[in-house]
């Protein structure tokens, strides 16, 4: 977010901050992955998130990494387990017309939605594997380079660490994946 708020605003803060404004990635787990998903969803002409203190609506980041997110909200389409917490989270259920479409990242890619790579563990019983399969899919049909890497026999929340396979794995693949990048 910072970089395109930088790229807006002038070089002044990315100097300060020391970065380099055209070459930024969201990354987020689960939850956090729903928070990154968001961030590079959202079109600069959507008035979700807009206030009068954030002047800047074109907040997408050039790439995101996304290990298990939460990328579809529809209780619908959710494990029965979470369809309590997301019901909880809108303080409606799907049928009472929540927003769920308009929280969910899927619903909002578009051919703008920057170059994605998504992790997901096949034993995953939190978030669907079949949500990162479609939403890679959905960025594949709108010309958008999506990566999936499924990681056998792995549950939700591996990604907190850098000591077991599946982290190394994941480390491999963004390391592999953020080379690739053509900014």
């Amino acid at each position: 977010m910072l970089s395109s708020i930088c790229q807006k605003c002038g070089s002044d803060q990315a100097e300060r901050f020391r970065f380099d404004p055209g070459k930024t990635v969201a990354l987020g787990s689960s939850a956090g992955g729903h928070l990154a998903a968001m961030l590079a969803t959202i079109a600069d002409d959507d008035d979700l998130g807009f206030s009068l203190e954030m002047r800047i609506r074109d907040t997408r980041p050039q790439a995101a990494v996304l290990y298990c997110p939460a990328t579809i909200l529809h209780p619908a389409d959710n494990f029965d387990s979470l369809k309590p917490s997301i019901e909880k989270l809108f303080g409606a259920t799907e049928a009472e017309d929540a927003p769920y479409s308009e929280a969910s990242p899927y619903d909002r890619i578009d051919n703008r939605t920057p170059t994605t790579l998504l992790i997901h563990g096949d034993k995953d019983d939190t978030i669907p594997l079949e949500h990162s399969v479609r939403f890679r899919n959905k960025l594949d049909a709108n010309g958008v380079r999506a990566e999936l890497v499924v990681l056998p026999n792995v549950p939700h929340g591996f990604g907190y660490g850098v000591t077991t396979p599946a982290q190394l794995e994941s480390l491999a693949a963004i390391e592999s994946f953020l080379r690739g990048l053509s900014f």
